[in-house]
């Protein structure tokens, strides 16, 4: 399979747990629950690549272990901050905003390279950010609540810190095997939401 379906994959799932985590809050749960819920459910599938892939866990090194660390965190606060979001602003807007993330990753790059990025990408996200603005604003600046603004922020917070995750990550697997990356930084963050 090429790796523009597993792109839209991920997508279509990053976008469909928005509007899981609205029905799970209308149930009465609160964002800890949800994290907590969201990881118990995944914890047997991570368990499970972590067994299949063992043998790629000789690619990880003690040098690998920091970045490891840092991607489990940026993982788990991008999931936490996506909760939030989503309960704030609901699931259309905090997905609009949370979809930004390439913006992050596109500022990374241009600190990293020391180059701005071509006039069609600004472009490109302007037009996204002027059509974010209209959403939030369209009906004035009255309705922006408390509320709005600590899920939009939180959203924001989602954006940075998944962007972060994704090119975090890709720096990870010019090293390490995909599998024992990925499986190994979601058990890693499983187990620490449902212990703390």
């Amino acid at each position: 399979m090429s790796g523009t379906f597993f792109v839209l994959a991920a997508t279509m799932a990053l976008a469909f747990k928005g509007i899981f985590a609205s029905l799970v809050f209308q149930q009465g749960l609160g964002v800890s629950e949800l994290v907590t819920l969201r990881f118990a459910i995944s914890l047997p599938c991570f368990v499970v690549i972590c067994l299949i892939g063992w043998k790629s866990r000789s690619h990880i090194k003690a040098r690998h272990v920091p970045g490891l660390a840092a991607l489990s965190l940026l993982f788990l606060a991008s999931t936490y901050a996506d909760a939030y979001a989503v309960k704030y602003l609901g699931a259309g807007l905090s997905r609009m905003i949370l979809f930004l993330f390439p913006l992050f990753i596109m500022i990374f790059d241009a600190v990293k390279e020391k180059q701005w990025p071509s006039k069609r990408r600004i472009i490109v996200f302007v037009t996204a950010y002027v059509g974010i603005g209209i959403m939030i604003l369209g009906k004035g600046i009255d309705v922006i609540t408390t509320q709005m603004m600590i899920g939009i922020f939180c959203a924001m917070a989602a954006a940075i810190t998944y962007g972060s995750f994704l090119r975090l990550n890709q720096h990870m697997l010019k090293e390490v095997r995909p599998q024992a990356v990925n499986a190994q930084v979601a058990l890693v963050a499983t187990v620490f939401s449902l212990v703390f």
